[in-house]
């Protein structure tokens, strides 16, 4: 006789969800902390992630497919000051644009700004 192991989680819509091991993903960081686990809701479909405390990963480490993943050092760092809108992208575009018209008018290269004062 066959044993079918179900892991009960939790999705923020529906509730309480058992799902076979297959259904059910693992990720660890190099980074101690942030461990979490997913898995897409039979039920309502969304993609839920939830973070993996030890005794999570312990359980489920031997039972789900275990992906690894390294973490940017960059993703760690703090950040500061307003968030860049897409008000901010599209200006940044225009500058861009606005630059390599002025180089290749004068000649110069995109980015070259020898002997000019940018503000």
């Amino acid at each position: 006789m066959k044993t079918y192991t179900r892991i009960s989680v939790h999705c923020r819509r529906c509730g309480e969800v058992k799902l076979a091991p297959e259904q059910l993903w693992l990720v660890l960081t190099d980074v101690p902390g942030h461990a979490h686990y997913g898995f897409r809701c039979p039920k309502c479909a969304v993609l839920v992630r939830s973070a993996a405390d030890e005794k999570t990963v312990s359980s489920l480490a031997t039972l789900v497919a275990v992906e690894e993943i390294d973490v940017p050092a960059e993703a760690l760092e703090p950040h500061t000051g307003p968030v860049l809108t897409f008000d901010d992208l599209i200006d940044l575009v225009l500058a861009l644009e606005a630059d390599a018209k002025a180089a290749q008018a004068s000649g110069a290269e995109p980015g070259d700004y020898r002997g000019q004062v940018r503000a």
